[in-house]
């Protein structure tokens, strides 16, 4: 089987949306240069083509010079659904797959169209999708991962792994690549679960290529295409190139489980604790937690210019323990959001306050997702589980703001409905997904959380592994709550783990500070503990630890 590895590469923005990195040195090397010489070592290659548009061809002609690579001007044009695969794929960067509505990295930097022109011209079977950007390729597995797909040629047309972006290229079939393009939809979209046509999961078929081990539970982005990725890279190559994906994978996720960086890559804002739900059981709210706020979008905008400024993949997320769209000055919030570069927003609501004047910012200002608390697929359980509330005004916000979406001519917002699973509601679980997913193409079930045990606990199957480990998520996110606290995680809905407050101090000082710290190194030690974290309460009784 015929096949060529494609580089579509543009030197000045990347489809993620963030600066390009290509041209930049990486090590002492310009970073495309760096990809096509890991490239030029696999032998089961036919070649390797870079396509780039049509004003920098000279350039990328400049940085390549030398090596056995062919460069094609593809234009200015772009996948038609790139936006939507952008704003799918801003929260899951760290991993193959797991973007909303079933995007995956695969789709990134994949375009049909240009893949299966060039399928055409050069006689290819197969096209190996390369990010340009992946310095840090493994030219021995992509051999093997060429050699798989062609072994299996006649029972896939896809061949992927289960690795972190940027160690391996994605192979699809020239014939493919033609009904990707002439059905306009991204390969995760194709590929994923539908509630009417369901079939096995693909990493269960021969064309999920296998990976070591080590690989295959990685997580960490590997292309040079974020300001976070990007600071990655580096370290892994000032101590020399690892000899392996293997080895790649494994020093990457050390970066990853240890390295807290100078900003967390993900702030939830709490812009207020008012909420149309108080009586919910499923999440604090109400008289559960203490009154804080309104929290002013002059401090918001203050912290997401810090956060923005750091890094050009920072997320933001409205929500804490009350609902974002009571708050009287959330159109202003979103201006400052926006203002400020920020990369990625979501925004947690019930729908109950949904007003058209909060659908036009919300168009507005492009959030990317809005997650619908709604918890139940009948009118009963929604009030079983919401203290007596009716599901219509929840529903009928759902409706409304899709319908201004297209009206708007928009792919934002993805809209979200959630499900918390409960022993209240898990009957409905099915239901409510598959219902969602015909209705809207996305849907999530999270499990409940008693919140350290200060809720009752509704959990219905316990899925905290037995071995407690560090939590992750005091590596990579925190809680601004309405008053100007910065907390360590989402469980902290009473103030008990205060990092430092926003009125004195810098989002930087207070992640950095002593004590996000010292809470990082107790978390380090847990393995040592015989009674992990005691000295933690809050810690201690959480069962949140394992989330990503």
């Amino acid at each position: 089987m015929k096949t060529i590895a494609v580089l579509d590469a543009d030197l000045e923005v990347t489809p993620l949306g963030t600066r390009s990195r290509l041209a930049d040195d990486l090590a002492g090397t310009p970073t495309l240069r760096r990809t096509v010489e890991r490239l030029a070592r696999c032998t089961q290659l036919a070649g390797i083509t870079v396509v780039c548009p049509d004003a920098q061809v000279s350039q990328v002609r400049q940085i390549v010079n030398g090596l056995p690579v062919h460069i094609r001007p593809r234009g200015e044009s772009a996948p038609p659904y790139r936006n939507l695969v952008r704003t799918a794929r801003k929260w899951s960067l760290d991993g193959w797959r797991g973007g909303l509505g079933g995007s995956t990295a695969l789709d990134e930097y994949a375009d049909p169209n240009v893949c299966a022109a060039l399928g055409a011209e050069t006689g290819a079977d197969a096209l190996a999708v390369v990010p340009p950007g992946s310095a840090l390729l493994d030219p021995t597995l992509t051999d093997s991962m060429v050699t798989h797909a062609s072994t299996h040629a006649e029972d896939s047309r896809l061949t992927f792994a289960q690795a972190p972006p940027g160690l391996l290229p994605t192979i699809f079939k020239t014939a493919l690549c033609a009904q990707l393009a002439e059905r306009n939809v991204p390969a995760g979209w194709a590929l994923a679960y539908k509630p009417d046509d369901p079939s096995v999961d693909l990493v269960f078929r021969p064309c999920n290529f296998p990976v070591p081990q080590a690989v295959r539970y990685a997580t960490g982005r590997l292309t040079a295409d974020t300001s976070r990725s990007w600071r990655t890279l580096q370290r892994l190559l000032a101590d020399g190139e690892a000899p392996d994906a293997a080895s790649i994978s494994r020093r990457a996720m050390d970066d990853f489980d240890l390295d807290p960086g100078s900003m967390p890559r993900e702030v939830e804002i709490e812009l207020t604790t008012d909420d149309p739900l108080p009586h919910t059981v499923l999440r604090p709210r109400g008289g559960r937690v203490p009154a804080r706020g309104p929290l002013s979008p002059e401090l918001v905008a203050r912290l997401a210019a810090e956060l923005a400024s750091a890094d050009d993949d920072a997320l933001v997320v409205l929500g804490g323990f009350g609902d974002p769209l009571a708050h009287d000055r959330f159109g202003e919030t979103l201006r400052a959001l926006r203002t400020t570069g920020v990369y990625g927003i979501t925004v947690c609501t019930t729908g109950h306050r949904l007003t058209d004047a909060a659908i036009a910012a919300i168009l507005e200002h492009r959030v990317d997702v809005v997650v619908f608390l709604l918890d139940a697929w009948h009118d009963a359980t929604y009030a079983r589980v919401h203290g007596g509330a009716t599901l219509a005004p929840a529903r009928e916000a759902v409706a409304r703001l899709a319908s201004a979406r297209e009206r708007a001519g928009q792919v934002e917002p993805i809209i979200v409905p959630q499900l918390t699973k409960s022993t209240l509601n898990v009957e409905e679980m099915d239901v409510f997904f598959d219902g969602w997913m015909r209705a809207q193409g996305c849907a999530t079930i999270v499990g409940f959380s008693h919140f350290s045990r200060r809720m009752p606990d509704l959990t219905v199957v316990e899925m905290a592994p037995p071995r407690r480990t560090p939590c992750r998520q005091i590596l990579r996110r925190c809680l601004l709550l309405a008053d100007g606290r910065i907390v360590a995680c989402d469980q902290d809905f009473a103030a008990n783990m205060v990092l430092g407050n926003l009125a004195g101090q810098s989002l930087g000082e207070i992640w950095t500070g002593p004590a996000a710290q010292a809470l990082r190194a107790r978390h380090l030690a847990v393995s040592r503990d015989t009674k992990p974290l005691r000295d933690v309460p809050l810690c201690a009784d959480c069962r949140e630890w394992h989330r990503p």
